[in-house]
């Protein structure tokens, strides 16, 4: 049977999203870089087959910081 996360770390990784939402928002030309370097490694080796699934990947990250735009 699988053990429940204790709710010490549910609060922790509740922590940790906050941290890294702020981060984002104040380093949004940081996240751009590492989200273009990901898209541009998964689509080379793929052959540019998911590059939609990439695109519609970067958005959910983009929303979920709180960021502004759409792919690059």
């Amino acid at each position: 049977m699988a053990k429940r996360p204790s709710k010490a770390l549910i609060a922790l990784a509740g922590t940790a999203a906050v941290k890294a939402r702020d981060y984002a928002r104040r380093n949004p030309h940081k996240v751009e870089d590492v989200l273009a370097k990901v898209r541009s490694g998964v689509s080379s080796r793929t052959g540019g087959r998911y590059d939609a699934h990439l695109d519609k990947g970067s958005s959910a990250v983009r929303r979920g910081l709180g960021l502004p735009g759409g792919p690059r």
